[in-house]
């Protein structure tokens, strides 16, 4: 992912304050397409020069992954429907606000999906 972003001259920044290793590893995978979807709307649509990435455990039982740029922000739920698909999945929630370049928030369960 960074070498991508590098190459679109996009910055990317990461907190991983929790290791997803409390997931199982079908959370996991879906955790990384996510991102690398999430990744690539921004390359493609945004017009962003910097991505900030943040990976955290809420209340012991949730994961939140926020993946936020400084672009242009969303123009359509086109965008995210994979992301949207594979949250629903994962029995997450998805928070998108395209207010001053786009945030997306997941959070899902860090149990259930093996």
């Amino acid at each position: 992912i960074r070498k991508v972003l590098k190459d679109a001259d996009i910055d990317f920044t990461f907190e991983n304050k929790e290791l997803a290793q409390v997931l199982s590893p079908t959370k996991q995978s879906m955790l990384v397409m996510i991102t690398r979807e999430a990744i690539n709307n921004v390359i493609k649509h945004a017009n962003a020069s910097k991505v900030h990435g943040k990976l955290k455990t809420v209340n012991n039982h949730k994961l939140l992954l926020m993946i936020e740029d400084d672009g242009k922000g969303i123009d359509s739920d086109c965008e995210v429907k994979s992301i949207s698909q594979r949250v629903q999945h994962l029995n997450g929630t998805l928070a998108v606000d395209s207010t001053n370049g786009t945030k997306i928030i997941i959070e899902i369960s860090t149990g259930g999906i093996a």
